[in-house]
């Protein structure tokens, strides 16, 4: 566990360490580690699996993301009920851009598309009874990178042809 997943596994007090420790932690294409906590500093963190080293592809990393992203949301239907916790978005890092080699075009469409899927999935099975993600912040710590990130999105929302939906 290394660079962002350490600076999530501190906010959790280790519960990401002691999930790879037992050997309960994501690795394959379509695993995930889905940990929420009601702290007002930090919400919890999921943990995509991306696979072999070298071996991701876009389609890998929708289905690592529609997995999280739905499981994700049926934990939140759950904390609904008792919370009453309003869903609207979810940050997430750029995944698959250095370790999986994807450019950014690949690995934004990848995530969104994985994120858009979820929701279809589960609006048809439970429609209006979960809020679905409706926004998604990016986090990136380097400038060149962010905007890099800021022009794929643009480019990406200006294409009258693209099966990515964003407003």
């Amino acid at each position: 566990i290394v660079s962002a997943e350490r600076v999530a596994d501190n906010y959790l007090k280790g519960e990401l360490s002691i999930k790879h420790a037992l050997g309960n932690y994501a690795g394959d294409i379509g695993t995930h580690q889905l940990i929420i906590q009601n702290d007002k500093e930090f919400n919890g963190a999921c943990v995509v699996g991306l696979g072999e080293v070298d071996k991701l592809s876009s389609q890998g990393l929708t289905t690592s993301i529609e997995k999280a992203m739905t499981s994700y949301l049926l934990e939140h239907c759950k904390k609904e009920a008792s919370n009453k916790i309003q869903l609207k978005g979810i940050s997430v890092l750029l995944i698959g851009t250095d370790y999986g080699g994807l450019s950014f075009d690949t690995s934004i469409r990848a995530m969104l598309l994985g994120i858009q899927i979820a929701n279809a999935k589960i609006h048809a099975i439970k429609p209006g009874l979960i809020n679905l993600i409706e926004h998604v912040e990016f986090i990136e710590l380097f400038a060149d990178r962010a905007l890099q990130c800021l022009y794929t999105l643009k480019r990406i929302m200006m294409s009258s042809s693209d099966e990515i939906q964003i407003e």
